[in-house]
């Protein structure tokens, strides 16, 4: 192989290699963040169904 098929046949440009990783980071990373926020505690849930609706609706635990 001749030195110019090795230019002319590499990847198209860095800018596309390095969108693939970041098309599979981003939604793991915006996952974590939004398990982080707002991670599922049943005591603050029941405060706020308390807060709206009457107590016996708000027995499901």
């Amino acid at each position: 192989m001749s030195s110019s098929c090795l230019r002319s046949c590499g990847p198209v440009s860095t800018g596309e290699a390095a969108a693939v990783p970041l098309s599979i980071i981003l939604p793991l990373l915006l996952c974590l963040v939004a398990g982080l926020l707002a991670p599922e505690d049943p005591v603050a849930d029941a405060s706020i169904c308390q807060r709206h609706h009457p107590e016996p609706v708000c027995r499901v635990w």
